[in-house]
């Protein structure tokens, strides 16, 4: 299965170790998606004409379930998790997303799209 990563979890951040067994398998540029910083990791909500950038991984069901418990994900409990996993669309396919469920209202949205706590540039995709 796909999970697409926005935060901690990419390359060169600081969780992203929960993948090192996981296949990378590209970066994609999601519509409809805002990205807002957290202090040391980020969170997405549903938002009109936003921008995240994500990097998508191929996991097993191990995985999945250790990013449960990174995300305070409990999937017996969704709507009392602080985030939710949800499918989405990627230009590889469906791929699992961990949508932010705190109140964001003052919190800074990242404009770019791309959350970095090391500032390393984000992707370069054709037709973003």
């Amino acid at each position: 299965m796909l999970v697409a990563v926005y935060g901690t979890l990419k390359r060169g951040e600081s969780n992203h170790s929960l993948l090192a067994q996981s296949s990378f398998v590209g970066c994609d540029c999601l519509i409809d998606f805002a990205v807002y910083a957290l202090g040391p990791y980020p969170g997405i909500k549903p938002e009109p004409g936003a921008v995240v950038y994500v990097e998508l991984f191929q996991v097993d069901q191990e995985t999945l379930a250790s990013l449960d418990l990174l995300e305070d994900y409990d999937p017996l409990s969704p709507d009392t998790s602080l985030y939710r996993r949800a499918l989405i669309p990627t230009r590889f396919g469906e791929a699992y997303i961990y949508i932010y469920q705190g109140e964001l209202s003052q919190q800074k949205r990242v404009m770019s799209g791309w959350w970095s706590l090391n500032n390393a540039p984000r992707p370069i995709i054709a037709g973003s």
